[in-house]
């Protein structure tokens, strides 16, 4: 697993925004330039805000997100537990799932993982896993 630092944020800032950028990441497979990555960040943002008002809850909340993703095609996964009954890190999950795209929970925390690498804002690869999405 490589930890790659990505920051889908138009301004670069960390603002409690990891729910945005992350499903901004997952859901657009080609974010390497700046205008992407604004248009990206603000369509998640607009749409999740848009539900949010609708739901009369935060846009991170997380029963907010997750019926988003649930509308946008992405099917919630049972944390997974290794024969020991402990999580697994974020790391271990992502050498177990070196295909494709999970958006992971972690305590507080939404991030992302594509084909096996970690996009994020700060390296959250020793962090137990809890719910995961894919499609």
């Amino acid at each position: 697993m490589n930890f790659i630092h990505f920051n889908v944020n138009p301004k670069g800032k960390r603002v409690s925004d990891c729910v945005v950028r992350a499903i901004a990441r997952a859901e657009n497979a080609n974010l390497n330039d700046d205008y992407n990555k604004d248009i990206a960040w603000r369509y998640t943002f607009k749409a999740l805000s848009d539900l949010s008002l609708s739901e009369y809850v935060m846009p991170n909340e997380k029963t907010l997100y997750e019926k988003y993703l649930e509308q946008h095609g992405w099917k919630k996964q049972k944390t997974l537990k290794k024969e020991n009954g402990k999580k697994y890190t974020v790391k271990e999950f992502a050498e177990k799932n070196i295909y494709g795209t999970f958006l992971l929970r972690i305590t507080g925390h939404l991030t992302v993982i594509v084909d096996g690498d970690l996009y994020d804002t700060w390296n959250c690869q020793n962090k137990c896993v809890g719910n995961f999405w894919h499609k």
